[in-house]
């Protein structure tokens, strides 16, 4: 019912869905030429940037009460997120060295 009465809405939903298939695609793409390791490396680089695009939208989007509802506070927990992050990549990239190796 709300796609029907919203064009707005299914423009969205369109725009949504073309962004996945190119996704898709060039992750696929990337995965042939290269291989899984890199795609996987580029998988947790693209969740590192929501994250941290999270962050500067609650920081930086200015300073009206309204624009706060959105993005992600930095908390004392965001240590533990970042320190996450640091053993994915950290683990990834060993095992792109151990695949390598002779």
């Amino acid at each position: 019912m709300q796609l029907s009465n919203s064009t707005t809405l299914c423009f969205y939903c369109v725009f949504y869905m073309v962004a996945i298939l190119a996704y898709n695609v060039s992750a696929n793409t990337v995965t042939q030429c290269l291989s899984a390791v890199v795609r996987s490396i580029l998988e947790a680089c693209r969740t590192m940037g929501v994250w941290l695009v999270s962050l500067l939208i609650f920081y930086a989007a200015g300073t009206s009460c309204s624009t706060k509802a959105f993005g992600e506070r930095w908390t004392a927990w965001s240590f533990l997120e970042l320190a996450g992050f640091g053993v994915l990549l950290l683990g990834t990239f060993a095992y792109k060295v151990c695949e390598n190796s002779p």
